[in-house]
């Protein structure tokens, strides 16, 4: 990101070598433009409320429809600051 324009990063909360929240603390520090989506498969909603107040600008859980994160990648991008965060979206079938 250093070399590269990145206006958003969609990152896991659950990776191997870094966890999520450190990578949502480290972009806030190092890059505060860049707006973050987070995603989590093994968290609960305590952990995507976490990276929320950290600076995600959504937090969903997995399998997340991909209805709901484009609607969800449309609106951070859309909006100018980028610790806003998004209206929580329901990620459940209709």
């Amino acid at each position: 990101m250093e070399t590269a324009h990145v206006d958003l990063v969609l990152t896991d909360l659950a990776m191997p070598r870094r966890e999520g929240i450190e990578t949502i603390i480290e972009i806030r520090r190092r890059f505060p433009h860049v707006k973050v989506i987070a995603l989590s498969g093994v968290f609960g909603d305590l952990y995507l409320d976490m990276a929320r107040r950290l600076g995600a600008a959504a937090a969903f859980a997995k399998p997340v429809r991909i209805d709901v994160l484009r609607v969800a990648v449309e609106t951070v991008l859309t909006t100018s600051d980028p610790r806003s965060h998004i209206a929580h979206a329901t990620n459940t079938a209709a």
